[in-house]
C-alpha cells in the first residue's frame, strides 16, 4: 500500500491527525506533489487550520491553476479565516472553470451574505438549487436569508424542501418549524418541532421553541408536559432545566423556578443565566439582599459588567427606614461614578440589564442627577443602544406627508393602569391631523390591548430582540414617538436611548425624569407641576393647560351590586381607613401619618392590600412593627383584589388615603366613581400631585391637606363623621363628570405635538 493510500486508509478510519503527519512527510519528500498538498490541504480544513489548507492549496495552485475544487477549497479556508472579500473571488474563479460547481455557488453565496450583498447571495444559492435541486443545505440558507428579509412564505418554502432532500436532519426541521411560528402557523410549527425531536432527543431549542408555541396556543398544560417529559428524558441536561426555569417564571411560580435554577447550578455551576435569574426573582420578590448576592457572584464571571451595574443600581422595594432613603441613594451615585471610570462592556443589554432604576421614583427626591448618571452608564457600557433611524440622520429630506405621525409605545397596553390611562387618548386623536401608530411589546391579548389595537390606524407588535424591534420603528418613519411610561420596563427604557424619531417624548406612565438624552419633551400639566418643576427633568417640560390630567379617561365600571364589609373580613362596627396602593408607595413618611390616625381614633382599622409577592407585606410589617409598635397591629392586609372586588372594597371604606411622595391615580379615580373621599398630601413632585389636581377640577379643597398634621385631622373626621363623610361624598360623585372624558385633555396634546413638530401635516 502507498502512502497516499496509507493516508486515505487512516482518513477512513477517522485518524486525521495520524492522516495529517503522514501526508506531510509525503510532501517534504517531494514538494513537487500536487496531489499530496491537495490531500494535504483537505486534511488541515478538516483539523480546523485554515491557514495551512490556505498556504496548501496556493501551492497546488501554483503547480496546477486550472483546478475548480483547489479555487473551492482555497475559498472554504480564507471564508473561514473571515477573509470574505478574497473568499469570493476565489469562488468565483472555481465557477469560471467549473459553472455548475453547485458546492462553489453555495459557499459564494454564504460569502456574499457576510458581505452584506443580499440580493447577489440570494441569486447565487438559487443557482446552486437550480444545478442540484436535492441540496438540502443550500435551501435550508437561502430559506434563512429570506427569513432575515421577512419573506416567510417564501422562506417556508425553501425550508420545505430542505426538509424532503434530508429527512433524518433534525436542524432542518428545527428551522422549518421556526419559519412557521414566525408566520403564526402555529399548528405546522408543532409538527415541525416534534419531528426535530423524534429525530434528536436531546435537541434542547426544540423542545423549548415546541413549548413556546404551545404557550402562544394558550395550551399551558400541554407545554408544562413537554419540558417535564424533556427533563425527563435529559435528567442531565442544564439547558433543559433552565428551560423549565424560564417556563416557571413566566408563569409566576417562582418557588419552582428557583428550584430548577438551582438544578441548573448543581449540574453546571458556571451557569451565569441561572445566577441571573436566581438574581431577578430575588428582586421581584423584594429580597434585595439575596439579589444584589446573586448579582455579586454573577459579577465575577468574565464579561458580566451588566451585573456589576444591576449589583451597583439595586434598591430594597421596602425602605427599612427614614435615614436609610438617603443613605441608598449616596450610595448608588457613589457606586456609578466608580463605574463610569470604568471601561465596562455589556454585549448583551435586553439579558445583562433586566432591571431599571424604577424604585428610585417612590423615595420622594429630585431624581434628575440619579437618572442622567444612569443613563450615562448605560451608554457609556453599551454605545450600540444609540441607534439612530435612518429618516432621522437627515431631518431636514424628510417625506412631507400630509398628516403627522405619532407612535405610541408601551409594554402595559392592557387591562393595566397605562391600558387605561391611554386608550382614551389613542382612539380620539384626530385623524385629520394625525397618524396613530400602536407600538406593542406584547401582543394585545384583553379588552383593553384589543380596543387600543382597533382604534391604531396602525399597530405593530414589537419582536424581542432590541436591534430588530429598533428596525421595525425605523421602518415606521415615526414623526413623534410617545414612551408613556420609560423606566417601567428595561426593554422600553433601552429603546428609549435610541434616535428613532426626530421628536421623542415621556409622560408620566412612570412619573419621574428619564435622564435619558434622546428623549426631547416631558409631558405633564400645568396643575400637576410646582414652580421649580423644570430642575426635575433631563427633558424639556411641556405643561398641558386647562386639564386635571394627561390621562382622556374612561368612567370605571362599578359593580352593579355592592358587596357589603364582611365579603372582605371587615367589621361594621370599625372605621375603614383604606390605603389600597401597591406596598412600595409606602414611603417612611407616612408611617407617621399612619400611626396619627390610630391613636386619633381609637376604632381604626387601616386596611392595606397584600403585595404581589409574600416578602412585600412581610417587609412593610416588620417596618410598622418598629415604627407603630403599639397600634401596628391594627394594620390589616387583605389579599390582592380582583374585577370588581377592588372598586366593591373602596366602596365599602369609610375614606381612602393617599400615600405621600407618590400618590394615586387610578385609583383616587375609582373612589370618586363611588364617591369614597381620598385624603391626599400634595408632595415637591408631580407624582404626589395627581389626587390634589383631580380635586381642583371638581372645586373640593375639604380632602387636600398641606401638613401631615392636616392630613391626620382630616382623615379623622371622614373616619369619625359619617355625615360629613356623605356630604362630601356625594359632592365628588355630583361634580366627577368634570373628570371623564375630558376632550380637552386630546386637544391638549394635539396642539403640543403640532407644536412640537412644526411643519408637520403638510
Amino acid at each position: 500500500m502507498s502512502d497516499k493510500q496509507q493516508v486515505l486508509a487512516l482518513l477512513h478510519r477517522n485518524e486525521p491527525r495520524e492522516a495529517r503527519k503522514l501526508c506531510a512527510a509525503v510532501c517534504a519528500r517531494d514538494p513537487t506533489d500536487a496531489e499530496a498538498w491537495f490531500l494535504l490541504g483537505g486534511i488541515c480544513g478538516q483539523l480546523g487550520d485554515y491557514k495551512e489548507a490556505e498556504s496548501c492549496c496556493r501551492r497546488v495552485l501554483a503547480m496546477a491553476p486550472g483546478m475548480a475544487v483547489v479555487h473551492y477549497n482555497l475559498g472554504v479556508a480564507l471564508l473561514n479565516q473571515g477573509r470574505t472579500k478574497e473568499a469570493v473571488g476565489s469562488f468565483e474563479e472555481a465557477l469560471k472553470l467549473k459553472p455548475d460547481f453547485a458546492e462553489a455557488h453555495h459557499d459564494l453565496a454564504n460569502a456574499l451574505q457576510l458581505e452584506n450583498r443580499i440580493d447577489a447571495a440570494e441569486a447565487s444559492y438559487a443557482t446552486a438549487i437550480a444545478i442540484r435541486p436535492s441540496f438540502a443545505e443550500a435551501h435550508n440558507n437561502l430559506g434563512r436569508l429570506l427569513q432575515g428579509q421577512g419573506k416567510l412564505p417564501a422562506a417556508i418554502h425553501c425550508f420545505r424542501h430542505a426538509v424532503a432532500s434530508r429527512p433524518d436532519n433534525a436542524v432542518l426541521h428545527f428551522n422549518l418549524g421556526n419559519a412557521l411560528w414566525e408566520h403564526r402557523l402555529f399548528e405546522e410549527a408543532l409538527g415541525s418541532y416534534r419531528m426535530a425531536i423524534r429525530i434528536n432527543a436531546g435537541f434542547t431549542e426544540a423542545h423549548r421553541n415546541l413549548a413556546s408555541v404551545l404557550l402562544a396556543l394558550g395550551r399551558r398544560d400541554e407545554a408544562f408536559l413537554t419540558y417535564q417529559a424533556a427533563v425527563r428524558g435529559n435528567p442531565d441536561s442544564a439547558d433543559l432545566h433552565m428551560a423549565l426555569a424560564d417556563f416557571f417564571y413566566t408563569g409566576g411560580r417562582l418557588d419552582e423556578a428557583v428550584r430548577e435554577c438551582e438544578a441548573v447550578l448543581r449540574l453546571d455551576s458556571g451557569a451565569v443565566q441561572a445566577y441571573r435569574r436566581l438574581a431577578g426573582i430575588c428582586y421581584e420578590r423584594g429580597e434585595a439582599a439575596l439579589a444584589a448576592e446573586y448579582y455579586g457572584r454573577l459579577a465575577g464571571f468574565p464579561h458580566e459588567d451588566g451585573a456589576r451595574i444591576q449589583l451597583a443600581t439595586i434598591l430594597p422595594l421596602i425602605v427599612p427606614d427614614k435615614k436609610a432613603v438617603d443613605t441608598l441613594r449616596d450610595s448608588q451615585s457613589r457606586s456609578m461614578d466608580a463605574l463610569l471610570d470604568e471601561d465596562l462592556q455589556v454585549a448583551d443589554p435586553v439579558r445583562e440589564l433586566a432591571y431599571t432604576n424604577f424604585f428610585l421614583a417612590y423615595h420622594g427626591r429630585n431624581d434628575r442627577e440619579l437618572q442622567t448618571k444612569l443613563a450615562r452608564l448605560y451608554l457609556r457600557a453599551c454605545p450600540s443602544l444609540t441607534y439612530t433611524a435612518a429618516h432621522c440622520r437627515q431631518p431636514e429630506q424628510r417625506i412631507r406627508r400630509a398628516k403627522i405621525r405619532v407612535g405610541f409605545l408601551s409594554r402595559f397596553f392592557r387591562n393595566h393602569s397605562i391600558g387605561r390611562t391611554s386608550k382614551g387618548l389613542i382612539a380620539l386623536f384626530s385623524r385629520d391631523l394625525f397618524e396613530v401608530f400602536v407600538i406593542f411589546l406584547d401582543a394585545p391579548r384583553d379588552e383593553t390591548g384589543q380596543f387600543i389595537e382597533r382604534h391604531a390606524d396602525r399597530s405593530i407588535v414589537l419582536p424581542a430582540d432590541l436591534a430588530t424591534a429598533r428596525e421595525r420603528i425605523a421602518e415606521q418613519e415615526l414623526d413623534i414617538l410617545f414612551y408613556q411610561d420609560i423606566g417601567m420596563d428595561s426593554f422600553t427604557s433601552l429603546l428609549a436611548m435610541a434616535r428613532l424619531a426626530p421628536v421623542q417624548c415621556a409622560s408620566f406612565g412612570h412619573p419621574v425624569t428619564s435622564g435619558i438624552p434622546t428623549i426631547d419633551y416631558y409631558i405633564s400639566t400645568e396643575d400637576w407641576e410646582p414652580p421649580d418643576a423644570d430642575q426635575h427633568y433631563s427633558e424639556k417640560l411641556i405643561r398641558l393647560r386647562n386639564v386635571a390630567s394627561v390621562a382622556y379617561y374612561y368612567k370605571p365600571e362599578v359593580p352593579a351590586s355592592l358587596k357589603g364589609r364582611s365579603y372582605f373580613g371587615l367589621n361594621e362596627e370599625d372605621h375603614i381607613y383604606l390605603c389600597p396602593q401597591t406596598l412600595f408607595k409606602f414611603h417612611p413618611d407616612l408611617d407617621d401619618v399612619l400611626s396619627g390616625i390610630l391613636r386619633a381614633d381609637p376604632r381604626a382599622v387601616i386596611v392595606l392590600i397584600e403585595g404581589v409577592h409574600k416578602p412585600w407585606g412581610e417587609q412593610l410589617r416588620t417596618r410598622f412593627r418598629a415604627t407603630i409598635p403599639d397600634q401596628w397591629e391594627r394594620i390589616l392586609f387583605l389579599p390582592q383584589q380582583r374585577g370588581g372586588d377592588f372598586i366593591n372594597l373602596i366602596a365599602v371604606a369609610d375614606v381612602m388615603l393617599d400615600t405621600v411622595h407618590f400618590c394615586g391615580f387610578n385609583t383616587t379615580l375609582e373612589a370618586f366613581a363611588v364617591g369614597t373621599p381620598v385624603v391626599t398630601l400634595p408632595g415637591r413632585f408631580m407624582r404626589g400631585r395627581h389626587t390634589a389636581s383631580f380635586y381642583k377640577r371638581l372645586g373640593i379643597a375639604d380632602c387636600v391637606a398641606h401638613t401631615s398634621e392636616e392630613y391626620i385631622d382630616i382623615a379623622v373626621r371622614f373616619g369619625t363623621d359619617p355625615d360629613y363623610r356623605s356630604q362630601i361624598g356625594s359632592r365628588i360623585l355630583a361634580a366627577s363628570d368634570a373628570i371623564w372624558e375630558d376632550i380637552t385633555v386630546v386637544r391638549e396634546f394635539e396642539r403640543c405635538f403640532s407644536e412640537l413638530f412644526p411643519g408637520g401635516g403638510g
